[in-house]
């Protein structure tokens, strides 16, 4: 297999605890930078921030704008997710580099829920 925990393991309780923590370390740091960096990538949003700071300025300026209006945020809304037309591919190099940067130790597994139906 692609894993390398049977060669850290030599059999005794020493390696074999010393392969499991670097599996368990390996595996909640891949899971852990895949999970943020999936979120960064994504702004998983609806322009509440954008409404905030569009009163914000707003405010300074002197104006009072009533952001309740549908007509505003369905046209602030496209303005919103301008790359996540090509999130998609990011997250497809950002697995790639984490399968091939940490996937040694456990697997490209990353997270239990990709690598326990193929062990069954």
């Amino acid at each position: 297999t692609f894993s390398t925990i049977s060669s850290i393991d030599r059999g005794t309780k020493e390696s074999r605890y010393a392969a499991t923590v670097n599996g368990l370390i390996n595996e909640f740091v891949g899971s852990f930078v895949l999970f943020f960096a999936a979120l960064g990538l994504t702004k998983n949003f609806f322009g509440a921030e954008v409404l905030q700071y569009m009163k914000q300025m707003a405010t300074q300026a002197g104006q009072t704008v009533d952001f309740s209006d549908l007509a505003i945020k369905a046209q602030v809304a496209p303005h919103t997710a301008s790359g996540l037309s090509v999130a998609h591919l990011a997250l497809g190099f950002l697995v790639m580099a984490l399968v091939t940067s940490l996937g040694g130790p456990t697997g490209p597994a990353l997270n239990p829920a990709r690598d326990l139906g193929p062990r069954l």
